[in-house]
């Protein structure tokens, strides 16, 4: 055996001793992870950190909602409390530009919404990125007869709220918007009246006329004032009756539902409102608004 030969062997001996203890070392580790982990204080830990990020969890939820629904409640009594300017600085910009020609047509708006004293309950949210969405029924303080006869609330909307990046919120009500203010409305002798969207299904049709009282003198009307224009008759069967008294500066909401026959085509054209007077007598002008 030579001089080169006996290097390699040493070599190979050495390099086989180093693997040897490495394998060694490796199973050692192996062996310890495994005997580790199983041993139940250790379970106990993990379970502990487990529980611990669980609870950080739902407080980052809890706090969430907290912030969403104190977000709802500020816009809402800002809208009670006719807050025009600051509203209107918080109304998404996508959503003011299509809705609202000027900030005069919004504050037709918030004195429409204000006018009717809501109380909104609020539903669970949805969020997307920095979108929520939450369902909210807006109730009356005070319920007509047909409020309890229909067994619903007054109305159901949906509030969008749009995180900005300083944290605070931009809103939107669709719903309400649509349904009161793109609609006809006419003003005669100091008498607003604004048509609502007519809802229709196979037998009847629902609308609601706002009547708000701008004038000196007391208003009192009924639905046998409101009758409807419908395309091919001129009669429709009224399911609720009922009375409203006005006074200077009030404002009330007519809901009628007018019953057709099964599967009739016959569409609501437009409301004629009649034989209205002050309690003093006096004569108002007949009224018709298109739908």
């Amino acid at each position: 055996m030579n001089e080169k030969q006996k290097i390699e062997g040493v070599d190979n001996k050495e390099l086989k001793a180093f693997v040897a203890i490495i394998a060694v070392l490796i199973i050692l580790l192996l062996f310890e992870m495994f005997f580790y982990k199983g041993r139940p204080e250790v379970a106990e830990e993990a379970a502990k950190t487990e529980e611990m990020l669980q609870e950080m969890q739902n407080t980052t939820v809890e706090a969430e909602e907290k912030t969403v629904y104190k977000a709802l409640n500020n816009i809402v009594d800002m809208m009670n409390r006719k807050e025009y300017q600051s509203l209107y600085e918080m109304l998404k910009d996508d959503y003011k530009n299509y809705y609202f020609r000027d900030f005069e047509s919004f504050k037709k708006f918030v004195e429409i919404y204000a006018g009717q004293e809501y109380s909104p309950k609020y539903g669970s949210y949805y969020r997307d990125e920095n979108m929520y969405y939450i369902m909210v029924e807006f109730l009356k303080s005070k319920y007509t007869r047909e409020d309890l006869l229909n067994e619903m609330p007054v109305k159901v909307d949906t509030i969008v709220l749009e995180e900005q990046e300083d944290k605070s919120f931009k809103f939107a009500m669709n719903g309400f918007v649509e349904n009161i203010i793109h609609n006809s409305s006419k003003t005669v002798d100091g008498i607003t009246f604004t048509l609502q969207n007519s809802v229709r299904n196979t037998e009847t049709m629902k609308t609601s006329v706002i009547v708000t009282n701008n004038s000196e003198k007391s208003l009192s009307l009924s639905t046998s004032n409101v009758n409807p224009d419908i395309l091919g008759s001129t009669t429709a069967k009224l399911s609720v009756t009922s009375s409203i008294h006005l006074e200077p500066g009030e404002s009330e909401i007519i809901s009628i539902e007018y019953y057709f026959q099964y599967n009739s085509n016959k569409e609501l054209k437009g409301i004629r409102i009649t034989g209205l007077s002050f309690a003093d007598g006096t004569k108002i002008e007949d009224v018709y608004l298109p739908n």
